[in-house]
């Protein structure tokens, strides 16, 4: 069997067949279980957006996204790597509570 190790304690339960899941969504890029509807109810409600909260979750989400790109160009990487990310973030961030930590982020990018 091929023992798998992550830094996540929860996957390490998962991966050592310790907890039962089923399978939440699968796609070529995510593979998502849950084992309490609880869970899949939280992220249900975060991917229609339709709450206050998980919009909320969402700025933050793409902020945290823009704050690991400006790490990146901190680093010396090359910006246009980034724009894609700068512009995503953007999009969702626009009018929204955390839109002003963004555009501060924007300056300090400037600065580099």
């Amino acid at each position: 069997m091929n023992k798998q190790k992550t830094d996540d304690f929860y996957c390490d339960l998962v991966f050592s067949r310790k907890v039962k899941v089923n399978k939440l969504k699968e796609t070529e890029n995510i593979l998502a279980f849950h084992h309490k509807k609880r869970y899949s109810n939280l992220f249900r409600e975060f991917n229609e957006q339709k709450t206050p909260e998980a919009r909320f979750l969402k700025e933050i989400d793409k902020l945290e996204m823009a704050f690991q790109a400006f790490e990146y160009e901190q680093k010396r990487y090359p910006s246009h790597l980034f724009d894609e990310f700068w512009e995503n973030s953007e999009k969702y961030l626009r009018g929204g509570k955390l839109e002003y930590i963004f555009r501060e982020l924007e300056m300090m990018r400037k600065k580099l």
